[in-house]
Parts: structure tokens; sequence; C-alpha cells
């Protein structure tokens, strides 16, 4: 028997056993058998330094734990989701499908969903194995992720304007007699996205079908790609860990601001246009008569030539003694609900 007929013999056996297991792709059996894992390392969801060729050990259509890798606490929750296109270059590319491994014209796109101690995300993989080896990172970096959710259309920016990495892997390949093997390059980038908690909220919220995301490149090239059933029911459970997608050090940061939030503004002053702008606007919501009176009680004396002080320049000046920490919570006091709640909000924009 010829080395070719033995190739034929084995996909031969391949496509029976296929058959056998009732018609499951290798996707298919890969999830049957991460069924049995409720839990992913934290390490392993480091695709910052690459990911194996649509990340086969990932927690597709289902929410796993997000554990420590060396004491095994839990850290969020997550899930993820793939989808590939391309075509096949012989008859065992067709068998093992897409997700088997690279050749030229396939692509894969991985999304992660989930929450950490840390805050929410969105992760986009992009993988690719161009037909001619070579290509620029702009064809391949996702700059823009949209999601249409029932009649929402939602934009999540990238959480930061740093470029991301582009990596490589060098590959093999046989041609379509099975006998003539060739050498490939595939590539691959990242990038995530915003998550706040009202955007947590409409994804936990989404109907279970199949959800639509957008890929805007950084060339400007858009992507359509398919988010599965069953992993836009699992974002139910991938964003319950931390539905307000935020720390707890930023959690008690907004805490102490909403419960004496011009204590906490002046503390937290670093000049930036929104606090500038907060401030100017705060300072128009208060009568004469109380900004003296804050102003006395501010420096200790009576103000000088009736000019009171302005609360820039407060904020410039704060030194935390007791004096300004009294002075500030008297005039907290003789603010509205409602004005300290629009104060609070143009603060933060």
């Amino acid at each position: 028997m010829s080395m070719l007929q033995k190739r034929y013999l084995a996909l031969a056996q391949l496509l029976i056993l296929s058959s056998c297991l009732g018609g499951f792709g290798l996707e298919d059996r890969v999830a049957i058998a991460q069924k049995r894992d409720t839990a992913i390392y934290e390490d392993d969801l480091n695709t910052a330094d690459g990911l194996r060729w649509a990340g086969p050990k990932l927690p597709y259509r289902r929410t796993v734990d997000i554990k420590d890798g060396l004491v095994g606490v839990p850290l969020g929750k997550v899930a993820a989701d793939r989808h590939g296109i391309g075509s096949s270059v012989n008859l065992a590319d067709i068998i093992t499908g897409t997700f088997s491994h690279p050749v030229p014209g396939r692509a894969v796109y991985i999304s992660l969903w989930g929450s950490k101690i840390e805050g929410c995300f969105v992760e986009i993989v992009v993988q690719l194995a161009p037909n001619n080896d070579t290509l620029e990172k702009a064809d391949m970096v996702p700059s823009l992720l949209e999601l249409g959710i029932g009649s929402q259309l939602l934009e999540l920016p990238p959480q930061t304007t740093s470029e991301p990495k582009l990596l490589s892997q060098n590959y093999r390949y046989f041609a379509a007699n099975l006998q003539d093997e060739s050498t490939g390059t595939w590539y691959m980038t990242r990038n995530v996205f915003v998550v706040d908690s009202a955007i947590a909220q409409i994804l936990s919220n989404a109907p279970d079908s199949e959800v639509r995301a957008r890929l805007t490149m950084a060339n400007g090239q858009k992507i359509l790609i398919p988010i599965n059933k069953k992993t836009v029911a699992s974002w139910k459970t991938a964003y319950a860990f931390n539905p307000a997608c935020q720390s707890p050090d930023k959690l008690a940061q907004q805490t102490a601001l909403s419960q004496k939030p011009l204590l906490k503004a002046f503390t937290d002053y670093s000049g930036s246009a929104s606090q500038i702008a907060a401030l100017d606007w705060l300072q128009t919501q208060i009568n004469a008569p109380i900004l003296a009176e804050f102003t006395q009680r501010w420096r200790g004396t009576k103000t000088a030539n009736g000019q009171s002080l302005k609360l820039i320049n407060a904020a410039k000046f704060y030194q935390k003694i007791p004096q300004q920490q009294e002075a500030l919570e008297w005039l907290q006091g003789k603010l509205t609900k409602h004005t300290q709640d629009q104060f609070l909000q143009k603060w933060g924009s």
C-alpha cells in the first residue's frame, strides 16, 4: 500500500469515527470535552503574548469562573465565542474544520465576555492566515466594536489608545494531494473594549438569540461576525460577578464622593477640564451671602473688600487642614440634593 493510499485510508477511518459521533465535527467534540471544566486560570486568559490557533482551551458558549493560578481563588467570570471563515485545501481540512489549524485564507475571530474584580471587558482576538503571507497591522487591528441588541446599537471603543501587538507564527500544511507540504505564516492581534455597568446590564438582559457584531478595523474595513445564542445567554452570568464594572477602590471612592462630594472632590482635584467646568458651574449656583460666609470660614477671617473666594482657587490651594474641611462640609450642607447630584455628574463627565 502506497503512502498516499494509507493517508486516504486514515481519512476514511476518521470519517467513520466522525459519523459514529453523531455527525459532530471537531469543534463540537472539543466543546463536549470542555463541559467538564467549570473554571479557567487567569494566566490561560492572557492573550497579549499569543494564543494557539482558534484558542482550543477557551470556554466557548458557556460561563466559567476565572481563578488565580496559584491559590485558586475566584477572580471573575468569562464566556467565549468564536467564528471562523475560509476554505479548505484538502479532504482532511474539510473533516477537521476551520478551527483545527491554519491554512491560507482562513481567519478566526474570538471574543471573550466577562467581569473581574477590576471591572468588565470584551476582548476581541483576530487570527488570520493570509494567502500571500504578508499583511499590514491596520488590516487586522479592531478599533471599534458594535453590537446590535434588539433595537439598540451599542458602540464600544477600546479601553486604551495604545497600539496592540501584531504577532506571527509559521506553520506547515499539505496541498490537495496530501503529499506536497507547504509553509505559511499566520498572524494574531487583539483589543479590549470598554464595558461599563450600563453596557453590562444591556448585555445581561439580551434575548437568548444570535447577536451580530461589527468590527471596524484600523484601516476602515468592516467585518460582521455572529455571536452564538448560547454565548449570548451566558452574558447574564458572565457579567454577574461584578455588575458595577468597577474595582473595589473605585467603588469606595464613588461612595465617599456621594456622601461628601465637595470634600472628596477637593481632595481629588487635578485641574481637569471637567473638574474646572463643574466648579465654575457650582459657583453660579451659590448665592452671594453663602459664598461670603464660606470664604470667612475657609480663611478664618472676614472677606476683604467683600470679595468671596472662587471655588477653583480654593480647590487649587486645598491643604486638607481642619478649618478648610469644616468650611467645605458647611457649604455642602447649604446645597440641595439636586445641586449635589448635578455637580457630581459634571465632575465625572
